[in-house]
């Protein structure tokens, strides 16, 4: 395997667009919450919470520089 040489982030949208895995994401988010709470020793959020509270506001935010 060869060395990376550099790592490109688009987190902006300025190179690509896509349809928003928001399934797919809450699937992953489910299954890290033992994780997360286990490593807080508080109850995490619910997945929903998560995404709504925090990744599309998030996505508004990035949304509105481009």
């Amino acid at each position: 395997m060869p060395d990376t040489q550099a790592v490109l982030f688009d987190y902006g949208r300025t190179l690509v667009t896509f349809e928003y895995p928001t399934e797919d994401l809450l699937d992953v988010m489910r299954g890290f919450r033992p994780r997360i709470e286990a490593a807080l020793g508080v109850p995490a959020p619910e997945a929903e919470t998560l995404l709504e509270d925090v990744l599309l506001p998030l996505e508004k935010i990035i949304g509105s520089m481009s």
